[in-house]
Order: C-alpha cells, then sequence, then structure tokens
C-alpha cells in the first residue's frame, strides 16, 4: 500500500473513531486527546519492510557449496 493512501486511510479511520468517541461521551477530553496522541503515534510508524528468506532450495545449495569447498581444500567449515 502506498504510503499517500495508508495516510488517507488513517485519517478516514481517526474521523470516524475520534468523533464516534465525542459523540458517545464528550466529557471525556482527556481520553479523546490520549486517541488522538495514538493515531498519530501510529501514523508515525515506519511501514514495516519484510525481507524475503531464500527459498529451500537456494540454502540446500549454498550447503552444498560451502561443503564442497570445504572438501576441497578451504580450512573453513561449512555453514550449516
Amino acid at each position: 500500500m502506498k504510503r499517500s493512501t495508508k495516510n488517507q486511510w488513517l485519517k478516514t479511520i481517526e474521523f470516524i473513531v475520534v468523533n464516534g468517541a465525542i459523540l458517545i461521551n464528550p466529557e471525556a477530553t482527556l481520553l479523546i486527546l490520549l486517541l488522538k496522541f495514538c493515531f498519530q503515534v501510529w501514523a508515525a510508524l515506519p511501514e514495516e519492510t519484510v525481507e524475503k528468506q531464500p527459498s529451500q532450495e537456494v540454502k540446500r545449495h549454498n550447503r552444498k557449496a560451502d561443503l564442497d569447498s570445504y572438501v576441497h581444500g578451504n580450512d573453513a567449515p561449512p555453514l550449516v
């Protein structure tokens, strides 16, 4: 999801939730301010990046290459 789309959705959700809370209980100003603060923190959080893990085939190939290099005279032990 693009950053601008995420911000638009957050603003829409914040508007609905905060105004709903004000309609339900307008005297709970401290809680409403805390709710607004939570939305600001949520909007400021960076997007999580998902690192792609190598496939099992790549892992198998890397282990085999490490073992082959160890068997053929390199001093480093194979990575397991």
